[in-house]
């Protein structure tokens, strides 16, 4: 990126900032916290995990972790842009809200302006299935395929089934042949991205919310 004519030196430079840019992501589980940097075009440059089991305070152990992440890009010299944290349970995107989580203590917990307000960073907060399927659909195993939603060409069995293989995608298969006679069988597949999606897909999350 960025070379261009001799004439664009100053795009060239713009170019060159855009290149250390990175998002924080960060996937919330019930057993611990994936965590990454995310340049432009999904590209990790920097991966962590941390435990969740047993915190006392997740809440505040999510936004130390944030901000450890952000700390960390500044220092290797990228600039840290936004954040985006995923959780389960139910997620209110619109308000950025972390409604419930059967598996974890978070109740009504407003966590993007949390976020913005510990990292002074733009943030999105969203779901971590979502996160995940939309992390495979753009990166992963859905990237070549025209939907994987509705009427689908590609279904994609993610997070840990995804490690099952045929064991699980071949029974999977035959049985979508024997129910869906009268439509176009949709290609099964493991997902691409593993037990990283979700936290590529808080990345995401986050370049929207730049």
């Amino acid at each position: 990126m960025g070379a261009g004519h001799r004439l664009q030196r100053p795009a060239a430079h713009g170019d060159r900032r855009l290149t250390r840019e990175v998002v924080v992501a960060v996937d919330v589980g019930g057993t611990q916290m994936k965590c990454a940097l995310v340049g432009r075009g999904g590209v990790l440059r920097h991966r962590e995990r941390h435990p969740t089991a047993g915190r006392a305070d997740l809440v505040g152990a999510i936004l130390d972790v944030a901000r450890g992440l952000a700390e960390r890009a500044r220092a290797e010299g990228c600039v840290p842009t936004a954040a985006g944290v995923v959780v389960p349970g139910v997620v209110d995107e619109a308000r950025g809200v972390a409604v419930k989580a059967a598996n974890l203590p978070l109740r009504e917990v407003p966590l993007r302006d949390l976020l913005t307000d510990h990292l002074d960073l733009p943030a999105a907060l969203g779901h971590d299935v979502r996160a995940g399927a939309l992390a495979e659909a753009r990166l992963g195993a859905g990237r070549h395929a025209d939907n994987v939603l509705l009427d689908p060409d590609l279904v994609v069995v993610g997070g840990g089934l995804s490690r099952a293989g045929a064991a699980l995608l071949d029974p999977l298969r035959a049985a979508l042949r024997q129910r869906l006679p009268f439509l176009r069988e949709p290609w099964v597949v493991a997902a691409a991205l593993g037990d990283e999606a979700g936290c590529l897909g808080a990345g995401l999350l986050a370049e929207g919310a730049r």
